[in-house]
Order: structure tokens, then C-alpha cells, then sequence
């Protein structure tokens, strides 16, 4: 009976002492769902009955024995937005058949926080733990019975760096815990700084030929820090690849993709910097990526190192209008009201002179072209003896002076001040004369194909399709710009560059910019569920607030040109800007030499055809 007794209280006190650790650690680290694995149930609902008075989350019972775990893990396990804490008793019989589901199925990752409790030695703990799937977010603690003391725990934290790539396994003693003392912690293996060093494992990275030169190797492609010409992320995401891997001490082998492999979202295909994320055949890519909503199902986004700024170049034309400058001063109402008046102006003229004299056709030109003569600020000499004459010539003289003040005025002011740059939207671009080209990438065909924007899918029917450079290179496209006419959506961060070497100056200052999309955060991406997520996440936002980020950034984006010319300068007159009159006089002189010949011609027939019927009625011998 005596013995009995004892084995009852050691019992209730092995009980009260698992309650108060499992309840301590739980407050500590803030578990809101507790998930008890035993193979001892009246033991599992004692422990239930001590945790129930100080905890208010869910608490949940499994037989490791039963099935019921093993069918219906995923829903079990999951977390959603609940702190779940794993706790499992080794010594029970089917632990290693639990252990291994749960390395398939990658719960040992920091979602979940897992108190592993034994009576056995270290050793043969870390036996059974040493072929899991534990990575270096795992959050496992081996709970030990203390030999010597019954109440206890002797607390260690085990981890592995990367299970995938063959890392080392860490076990770490960080504490124990005892009903009179708590909680007693030593360090904390769980922090940034505990768990960075990665020991010298080689992480599969993958990298990218969309900038390499021809005649370079991706090794001296990736480590060039010439002044971008060509896509440089993928340079600028080696660097920042780089230096994580010095800051965690791990080492790169690339796998060589041959673009983004965007085509590829939600397949099974291992083809470009996507397929090989999604099948989980990298562990980290050294080319950065945009986070969308369809993407999300692809790759885990660790945090922003870039920006990707696509943007529609063009020189803006000095002319916005599409109307002939010469025909800018007025509105098409006054130019008609213009033409009106001048008519006018001759039936009056005829009118008044007709009651003096016979007006014949040649009196009716000659009219006209006095008026017209009038209205060009231009002399003529002829008698005004009638007042109701000398008042119309007065009336044309002061209209047409006011009408060229405003007209003169106009077209000074116009060429003395540069004028505004009104192209400032997708609407106003595809309302204007510009062609348009588009880089040749994936993503600009990717996007043209997917998009909902009405203004986009019409520039891109109308100004792209019949377009013969509708997808053409940067220094193509930049080159079509220089020539003018011409818009060329691209990425500015080499675009700029070939500005700067290949614009003038005067050129630069009419450069215009307009944004079909907005700009895209890069992201340096990791496969979904890899456990270097949150180490990497630490890092790469330190690596931004020091600065080292925004170094390689000034180094391999280009700025945008500055403009260095004085907005008030006055603009230069090209040929092309008024070849209106030049045209115009082409085309009179075209036409005056064709009335030329036909009156020539008209002379000859009519003097033949006089001379015939003179020689019809008088018919004599000529010398």
C-alpha cells in the first residue's frame, strides 16, 4: 500500500511538473493552440486538467496510436492565424512513425513551435532526430528528465542549417526548467544572430543570360560593375546574392535559366527563373521578380531591393498640335470668318467699281488679288475718286493690321518660349501622330496578352500591331526616338544610359515620359516554404537601411538625364518646322508652270487656226 502511494505521487508530480513546463512555455512564447501527441491518455487528460485553470486556448488530444492523426494531418496542422505548439512524448512506441510524416510534410518549419520531452539520454534523442527534416527555422526543444532530479528539465534546442543541401545538425543546451525556479534561460538559439552562419553549406542559386554580352561568361557578366547598356538586375541581384552569402557563410552553384519564364506561372514546367522556383529545384534565385497576385502560388518574396521602372520615352514633338503652326494662331471658326470677310470684301469692290466702268473677268482678278494684297500688308497704287471705295480700302487696311498683329504676336511669342509639353498620358499619346515600339522581353508580351486596361489594349492595337518595329532592343528603340516621331517603352535603368551617350543636349530637353504601368518592386524570391525565408528577410532589410543596397542601386540603375539648357532659351528654327511654306511654294510654281505651258499651248492653237482661216479667205503667196 506504502508503495502504491509513492508511485501515485511520483506520478501526479511527473504531471504537475510536465503542466507547469508545457504552461510556461506556452505564455513565454504566446501559443493560443496547444496539440498534445501521447500514447498515454489518462496521463494526456491529467495534463489537460492542470492546463485548463491558466490556459485559454485550444487544447487539443491525440493517440499517437490511433489513425486519426495520420488521415487528417493537413487539417490538424494547420495553422491559419493560430501560434500552434507541438508537444510529443519519445518514449512512445510510434514516435519515428510520427517524426517522419511530419519531416515529409515539412512540419518541423518556424510555423510551428515543437516541445519534444524524454527520459532518455541526449544521445539517443539526437539519433532519432538527426535524419528529420529540421532547417535552420525549425523551432524544436528536447525537454530532458534530469536522472538526478525528477522535477527537472535539462531544455535543448535542435536545428539543421538547410536539411535539402546536407547542413550540419546544431544542438544547443539553452536552460532548464524546475517548478520552484521557472523558466531559466541561458541564451536563445531561435535569434537572427545565433542562427546566421549557415557553415559553409552550397545553396543552389539560379541566375539568368537575359544581359550577358556574347563575348563574356556569365562569371564575368555577373561580376562586371560597367555602367548598364543592356537589363542589369540580374547583375545588381548577384551583388545583393553576394553579400548575403559572406554575411551567412554559404557558398553559390548556379543554375543558368534563360529568361523569367513568366509564360510558365502555374505549371509544371522547370524552364526559366519561375519553373525552376516552382519545383523547388533552387534555393534562391539571384534575379529579382515582381510579387503579383498571380504569382503568389510561385515563389515567396523575401523583401524589396529594387524597382523596376518600364516607361514610354519619346521625344516630345515642338508641335503638339497635329494642325500646320502657321494655322495655330486662330481657330478654325476664325480662319473661315477670315476667308468670309475677305470675300466679302471683293463683291464689294466689284459692286462699287461696276457702277463706274464695265468689269470684265481680268478687272474681277485683278480685284482679288488687290485684296488678298490688302490683307498681306502689301502696297498698291491705284485712284480711289469714290468715297464709298476709299471707305472699304480703309475698312480692309485696319482689319487685316489687326488680324496680322494677332497673328505675328502669336507665332513670336511661340518661337521665343519652348513649348509646354502637353503628352502626358496614355490617352493623349494615342490621340497623337507618335509610333510606338515596345521592348522585346517576355514580361511586355506577357503583359499585352493578360491586360484589362482598355487605353493599353487600344495604343497596343493601334499603334504597336501595324507598327513594323512594334518589339524591337533598347538601342533599336532608343535609336527610333532620337530620329523623332517615335515613342519606346522600356526599362529605364539602361535606357537612361543610352540616352546620356547617344542625345544631345537639345534632344535630352524634349525627351518625355509617360507610365503604361506602374512601377514594379523588385523582390529578392526564395521558393514557397523554404526555411531561409525569415533569415534572409533580417538580412536583406539590413542591407537597406545601411546603404549597401542603395550603392549597388546608384551603380547599375542609370538617372535620368538632367536637362542643362535654360527653359527660357529661345528655339532653334529647323527646316522641318515650317516647311509648310516651302511646300507652298513648290506647289505654285508647280502649278504656275503647268498654266504656263497650257497658255503657251492655247496661244500657238489659236494663232494657228487665225492664221488658217485668214489664209481660208485671203489666200495669197508668203516669202
Amino acid at each position: 500500500m506504502l508503495l502504491l502511494s509513492f508511485i501515485l505521487v511520483s506520478f501526479l508530480s511527473v504531471i504537475e511538473s510536465q503542466s507547469g513546463l508545457i504552461l510556461e512555455i506556452m505564455q513565454r512564447e504566446r501559443i493560443n493552440v496547444a496539440l498534445l501527441l501521447q500514447c498515454n491518455v489518462v496521463t494526456s487528460f491529467d495534463i489537460v486538467k492542470h492546463l485548463s485553470a491558466n490556459f485559454t486556448g485550444l487544447i487539443q488530444i491525440l493517440h499517437m496510436n490511433s489513425d486519426r492523426f495520420y488521415e487528417y494531418h493537413s487539417r490538424i496542422m494547420s495553422t491559419r492565424h493560430h501560434r500552434m505548439c507541438v508537444f510529443v512524448d519519445l518514449e512512445c512506441p510510434e514516435v519515428m512513425k510520427l517524426l517522419k510524416l511530419s519531416s515529409q510534410h515539412a512540419y518541423f518549419n518556424g510555423s510551428y513551435h515543437w516541445i519534444l520531452y524524454s527520459r532518455a539520454r541526449l544521445r539517443s534523442v539526437i539519433d532519432k532526430m538527426k535524419n528529420q527534416n529540421l532547417n535552420v527555422d525549425s523551432k524544436v526543444t528536447i525537454a530532458l528528465y534530469d536522472q538526478t532530479d525528477a522535477e527537472r528539465y535539462s531544455l535543448f534546442e535542435i536545428f539543421n542549417t538547410v536539411k535539402k543541401q546536407h547542413g550540419k545538425l546544431n544542438v544547443t543546451f539553452i536552460g532548464s526548467w524546475t517548478p520552484a525556479e521557472g523558466l531559466q534561460l541561458i541564451c536563445n538559439t531561435k535569434s537572427y544572430l545565433n542562427r546566421k552562419d549557415l557553415k559553409g553549406i552550397t545553396l543552389i542559386t539560379s541566375a539568368s543570360v537575359l544581359g550577358v554580352k556574347w563575348n563574356t561568361t556569365l562569371e564575368e557578366h555577373l561580376q562586371s560593375m560597367d555602367p548598364p547598356n543592356k537589363w542589369a538586375v540580374d547583375r545588381f541581384g548577384y551583388r545583393i546574392t553576394h553579400l548575403l552569402s559572406h554575411h551567412h557563410n554559404f557558398k553559390m552553384k548556379f543554375i543558368i535559366t534563360l529568361g523569367w519564364g513568366l509564360q510558365y506561372l502555374g505549371t509544371n514546367s522547370t524552364k526559366g527563373t519561375v519553373g525552376q522556383l516552382q519545383q523547388n529545384l533552387v534555393d534562391i534565385s539571384s534575379v529579382p521578380l515582381a510579387l503579383q497576385l498571380d504569382r503568389l502560388g510561385s515563389y515567396a518574396a523575401v523583401g524589396v531591393i529594387s524597382v523596376a521602372k518600364f516607361i514610354i520615352i519619346f521625344r516630345h514633338p515642338k508641335y503638339s498640335s497635329t494642325t500646320n503652326v502657321f494655322f495655330q494662331p486662330f481657330e478654325s471658326f476664325l480662319w473661315f470668318a477670315i476667308v468670309a470677310a475677305l470675300i466679302t470684301s471683293v463683291i464689294a469692290f466689284l459692286v462699287v467699281t461696276k457702277f463706274r466702268t464695265r468689269v470684265d473677268v481680268l478687272d474681277k482678278i485683278n480685284v482679288t488679288l488687290i485684296i488678298f494684297g490688302f490683307f498681306c500688308q502689301q502696297g498698291v497704287s491705284i485712284k480711289t475718286i469714290q468715297l464709298s471705295f476709299r471707305m472699304i480700302v480703309i475698312a480692309l487696311l485696319l482689319f487685316s493690321v489687326i488680324i496680322y498683329q494677332f497673328y505675328s504676336s502669336f507665332l513670336l511669342g511661340f518661337l521665343l518660349v519652348l513649348p509646354a509639353k502637353t503628352i502626358k498620358s496614355l490617352e493623349q499619346l494615342l490621340e497623337s501622330d507618335l509610333h510606338l515600339s515596345i521592348e522585346e522581353t517576355s514580361y511586355n508580351r506577357l503583359f499585352f496578352n493578360k491586360t484589362k486596361d482598355q487605353t493599353a489594349i487600344e495604343l497596343y492595337e493601334k499603334k504597336v500591331l501595324p507598327n513594323k518595329y512594334g518589339f524591337v532592343d533598347a538601342n533599336t528603340g532608343l535609336a527610333l526616338v532620337k530620329r523623332g516621331g517615335h515613342a519606346f517603352q522600356c526599362e529605364v535603368s539602361y535606357g537612361y544610359n543610352i540616352i546620356q551617350e547617344s542625345f544631345d543636349l537639345q534632344e535630352i530637353c524634349e525627351v518625355q515620359e509617360v507610365i503604361l504601368f506602374p512601377f514594379r518592386p523588385l523582390h529578392m524570391v526564395l521558393p514557397l516554404g523554404s526555411p531561409l525565408k525569415e533569415l534572409f528577410r533580417v538580412s536583406v532589410r539590413r542591407l537597406m537601411e545601411t546603404g549597401v543596397a542603395q550603392y549597388y542601386t546608384n551603380k547599375f540603375y542609370a538617372q535620368r538625364p538632367r536637362c542643362v539648357q535654360n527653359s527660357y532659351a529661345a528655339v532653334q528654327i529647323k527646316l522641318s518646322d515650317i516647311d509648310g511654306p516651302f511646300w507652298m511654294l513648290a506647289w505654285a510654281a508647280g502649278v504656275a508652270f503647268a498654266l504656263l505651258v497650257v497658255e503657251n499651248v492655247v496661244h500657238r492653237v489659236s494663232m494657228f487656226l487665225e492664221t488658217r482661216r485668214v489664209l481660208r479667205h485671203y489666200p495669197v503667196w508668203l516669202e
